[in-house]
């Protein structure tokens, strides 16, 4: 009897050290990455600048950024996944950027094929404001065993204003399996900016609040919104970040708290970190937010004045209608309060 006893006294305390070890592990892996994230505006006035703030106003700029770190280092590679929601928790955006590079390895989930199409899944690049647009989505499991994904795509105009985010899943697919959708309508709005637009697809374990890791790095394609043209959004630079995403609030985004969460990962470890911002709202015509509308604000639309998406003098906050352009309505509206202040 008293073997019996040492030998089942023996394995409790092995399994004891087992889960101790493995809890220090867990915990180990959630100390040695470290991720923190934070939210920049760009200001529109008459000298334009970055800052940092955590409130918005109407079609302004948001960029999510922040740094990671492995070990109290900064990491020279990685995947950060960015989920946005707004007041009503509605998908706004869901990105997956580079920490400063995408890692060299080879992935278990491949996009095979990502294009935009007709209804009918034939390729097609050229769409017209108050028309729908689709986009087909196929992904390969490189593994023998099931993985469970969520396939995203999310849809920008010229202006990197997100138009909708569509999705599939969380699903399984099984070992060397493929799956793939075809994205229902999505509409181009008449005040989406004309030039080239920019769709995301993405492949995560499950959605990134929720821990879900990216699968792969983003990958994107291109679309014309009416006319083609070179000039392509591209995002403020912000000094001493390891990564990046920018959105641009819509005209007609509700004013609230706005949740963001981003999943950082490197070499196997995850960090989850979560932030927020609201939007506010503004009296329209005061273009440079100093609370009165004046020769700047006036200055302000007869510069942009003709002006779209893609142009040198196209700011989508001048746009009040809002109709794609800078016209004698917004120029207008702006001559109608002069002299307001409050």
């Amino acid at each position: 009897m008293p073997k019996k006893n040492l030998g089942v006294c023996n394995i409790a305390c092995i399994l004891s050290l087992l889960i101790l070890i493995s809890t220090a592990n867990l915990s180990s892996a959630q100390s040695v990455l470290r991720v923190t994230v934070t939210t920049y505006r760009e200001y529109v006035d008459v000298y334009p600048y970055i800052t940092n703030s955590s409130e918005f106003t109407y079609r302004e700029l948001v960029s999510v950024c922040g740094e990671m770190f492995f070990n109290w280092e900064p990491v020279d590679e990685g995947l950060v996944a960015v989920q946005v929601e707004n007041p009503e928790n509605e998908i706004v955006a869901v990105r997956t950027v580079p920490a400063v590079e995408v890692p060299n390895e080879s992935w278990q989930i491949e996009i095979i094929s990502f294009y935009s199409c007709d209804v009918n899944e034939n390729p097609r690049d050229d769409f017209n404001r108050g028309g729908n647009a689709y986009f087909y989505f196929i992904v390969k499991n490189t593994v023998p065993f099931d993985k469970q994904v969520l396939l995203t795509i999310s849809v920008h105009d010229n202006d990197n204003t997100p138009l909708k985010t569509v999705w599939y899943g969380p699903t399984n697919i099984i070992g060397n399996g493929v799956l793939g959708f075809v994205t229902p309508d999505i509409n181009i709005p008449e005040w989406a900016a004309s030039g080239t637009g920019m769709a995301y697809a993405n492949v995560y374990s499950d959605w990134p609040k929720e821990h879900g890791r990216p699968w792969r790095p983003e990958v994107n394609t291109t679309f014309n919104i009416e006319y083609s043209t070179e000039e392509t959004f591209e995002p403020p630079e912000i000094g001493g970040v390891t990564y990046q995403a920018s959105f641009r609030l819509p005209p007609d985004a509700l004013l609230g708290t706005y949740n963001v969460t981003v999943n950082g990962w490197h070499k196997g470890y995850k960090d989850l970190r979560k932030t927020e911002f609201a939007t506010v709202e503004i009296t329209l015509g005061d273009l440079n937010l100093d609370h009165k509308i004046n020769l700047y604000d006036a200055t302000m639309i007869n510069a942009a004045y003709g002006s779209k998406g893609g142009d040198p003098t196209w700011y989508p906050q001048f746009d009040l209608d809002p109709s794609g352009k800078i016209d004698l309505y917004d120029a207008v509206f702006v001559t109608a309060q002069y002299g307001m202040s409050w």
